[in-house]
């Protein structure tokens, strides 16, 4: 496995159950550490003869969540490779997609266009912070 360095990008040889994919990614923009470990959880109570395990994606050792992490290394090589100046976007007002993706696409020297529509009963803080430390656009649709 090559040397994982973040924020660069890295060739990439997808898993052989990808093979009848019709687009299979050849390159990743390192934004985690991978593969993160997967560990059994006892819980007390639990039957002896059922095992559940955990993805430890808090072990990534990135500021973005683990599994929005893995797909935006792929979708942000992608958009390098293309020449791309800007990304657009969208999910819900709180959506911890868009927040990611934004905040990739300013360490990448992107704009982030964040269409967003409002979710019943959610706050508007946390996003609207981000907005004005990072300089997203946001367009709120209902």
């Amino acid at each position: 496995m090559a040397k994982q360095v973040f924020n660069t990008l890295q060739q990439y040889r997808a898993p052989a159950w990808t093979e009848l994919l019709k687009y299979k990614p050849n390159k990743r923009l390192v934004l985690c550490m991978s593969p993160t470990p997967i560990h059994r959880w006892n819980i007390p109570g639990v039957p002896e003869d059922f095992q559940l395990f955990i993805k430890r994606d808090d072990l990534t050792g990135s500021t973005l969540t683990g599994n929005k992490a893995r797909k935006l290394e792929f979708l942000f090589a992608d958009v390098l490779e293309r020449g791309c100046d800007c990304v657009v976007t969208s999910g819900g007002f709180q959506s911890n997609h868009c927040r990611a993706a934004a905040l990739v696409a300013a360490q990448c020297g992107m704009e982030a266009h964040l269409m967003t529509f409002p979710m019943k009963n959610s706050a508007t803080v946390p996003i609207r912070t981000y907005v004005d430390i990072v300089g997203w656009f946001i367009m709120i649709h209902d």
